[in-house]
């Protein structure tokens, strides 16, 4: 009986040695996030993404695609504050003076394993009036100055985006062709020659002098919808026409 005492005894206090000899202060090791963040500017609430009379404006909730570094399209939402509309662009590694940021608007998942040399963006044969997602933008290549923190959202600098279609006002009125108070729910635009699809773009080759032109798209024509819960209304004359 006392030797079975004795062994377990000496047992545990050999656990005991053992366990206070691992017990040691250690300097945490540093965690890397993976994802460092930076706020820019858009240049104006004029440039995307609600038709109005006199412009387009950016909204909260559009999608912004961005390009930098080894990060490739990653999409952030628009804020709108006033007059300050702010995007944050997401790095998969951080970011130095020096370092090139592209973006693209409307997002689309079709990126995902496209470089920022080669993004595939559309005018969309079939559009809903007033819906500006069928106003492919790019933004003007962006420099960045200075490093930004790690862990930071920091706010860097102005993205320029310049749109890449125009808006054309379709005004419907009785002299062509159709009788003053008939609903249109939507109408076709026929061109000569393509103007819409799909196309590939190079974002790094945008430039304000000289923007590269699209092409490979193939339509030649684009219908136009009214929104379903509104059609429009055929004007008795051009002064008070239905326009989509």
């Amino acid at each position: 009986m006392n030797k079975a005492f004795r062994i377990l005894y000496c047992a545990v206090m050999t656990g005991a040695l053992v366990a206070c000899a691992q017990i040691e202060p250690q300097e945490p090791e540093p965690i890397e996030k993976g994802e460092y963040a930076y706020t820019f500017h858009l240049a104006a609430d004029e440039t995307k993404s609600v038709f109005t009379d006199t412009h387009i404006a950016w909204q909260n909730g559009d999608l912004v695609a961005s390009y930098a570094r080894t990060s490739k399209n990653k999409y952030t939402d628009v804020v709108v504050n006033g007059s300050d509309v702010t995007i944050t662009i997401r790095s998969t590694v951080a970011l130095s003076a020096g370092d090139m940021v592209y973006a693209y608007a409307p997002y689309s998942s079709s990126n995902n394993d496209n470089e920022a040399t080669a993004v595939t963006l559309e005018i969309p044969r079939n559009q809903v009036s007033g819906s500006a997602d069928a106003m492919p933008m790019v933004s003007l290549p962006f420099e960045l100055t200075s490093d930004v923190p790690k862990y930071e959202d920091t706010e860097v600098g102005t993205l320029q985006f310049m749109n890449l279609g125009s808006v054309i006002k379709l005004n419907i009125y009785k002299s062509s062709g159709f009788s003053a108070g008939e609903k249109i729910e939507n109408v076709t635009f026929q061109a000569g020659a393509a103007c819409a699809g799909s196309f590939s773009y190079d974002l790094t080759a945008a430039a304000i002098d000289n923007m590269p032109a699209i092409s490979g798209y193939t339509a030649t024509d684009v219908v136009v919808s009214a929104d379903g819960a509104h059609p429009v209304t055929v004007g008795s004359s051009a002064e008070d026409g239905g326009v989509f």
